[in-house]
């Protein structure tokens, strides 16, 4: 039934495989807890199931990990329920454990080289990294959601770019100015030198970013193509810390919680919650660190 738990999750769900990988992780970790207590998972009863995940909680004491375990227990047996494989759900209240998860969060001035760095290089695959850095430092959005992004999904009189996020959930979010000046140079000067190196127009689809082949980026490239930059510029910036900082700068700004949600595409405003947290954590370092306290 895993298999088939992982199929809804990508194809009903509209999971992204980043999510399908962290699922098949905690997959895995139940079926060793289940097989180590001879405990078939399918038929498993709530008292057995709460052997499973006493055996788990042993095992992975960071909150973070045990979270998503406990997260793929719940939705598995969500999962048979709604199929029919069985009748009760024996993970209703199982809760995670109360911890708040602070995000990675890059140094303001690494972020800030890595942006507003002058180039390093002329060719136009530096200026393709420097965009793809760019847009994501000034929307906020996830590097999933950036690969995907098409020609139609940019609206550059309007100010807005549309993104399809976790479960194909859709939303638009706000350009900058300078967000929008550099999008406008690089579909006007940068963009048709890849195009060509990909044997012209007619090879290319719609993808906003290309590879020399003229072809959309694979998620994973666009990771790597990040790392590459950041330490060209002799940083150690991420792309979910590209995130945390458009979302940190928001609420330092005032912007109100609910809006930041909208941006980010947060199912839930607890998620969101967590940059207030954040926050007050930067604030309290600084405070120790003035000469008078």
């Amino acid at each position: 039934m895993f298999d088939a738990f992982l199929d809804w999750l990508r194809y009903e769900r509209g999971c992204a495989d980043g999510t399908i990988a962290v699922y098949r992780f905690g997959l895995k970790r139940m079926s060793e807890a289940g097989a180590a207590l001879g405990i078939d998972l399918p038929r498993a009863s709530r008292i057995e199931l709460r052997a499973v995940v006493g055996i788990l909680r042993g095992r992975y004491s960071n909150p973070h990990t045990f979270s998503g375990i406990l997260s793929t227990v719940r939705q598995y047996y969500q999962f048979l329920q709604q199929e029919d494989v069985r009748p009760d759900n024996p993970a209703v209240g199982f809760r995670n454990p109360r911890h708040v998860f602070l995000p990675n969060m890059a140094r303001t001035e690494d972020v800030a080289r890595l942006v507003d760095g002058p180039p390093l290089e002329t060719t136009p695959l530096h200026g393709r990294d420097r965009m793809m850095v760019q847009l994501m430092a000034g929307t906020g959005i996830r590097v999933g959601e950036l690969v995907r992004l098409t020609f139609k999904d940019i609206d550059l009189a309007g100010g807005l770019i549309r993104v399809f996020g976790k479960g194909a959930k859709e939303r638009y979010v706000p350009l900058g100015a300078r967000t929008r000046a550099r999008l406008v140079n690089y579909l006007e000067r940068i963009r048709p030198h890849l195009v060509m190196r990909g044997g012209g127009p007619e090879k290319l689809g719609d993808h906003l970013f290309v590879s020399v082949t003229g072809r959309g980026l694979a998620r994973n490239t666009a990771i790597y193509i990040m790392r590459r930059l950041a330490a060209k510029y002799g940083v150690h910036v991420r792309c979910h810390q590209l995130r945390h900082d458009y979302a940190t700068r928001l609420l330092r700004d005032g912007v109100d919680l609910r809006l930041i949600q909208e941006a980010l595409g947060h199912s839930s405003p607890d998620v969101t919650q967590i940059y207030t947290h954040v926050d007050k954590q930067m604030l309290a370092q600084r405070v120790k660190a003035l000469p008078w306290t």
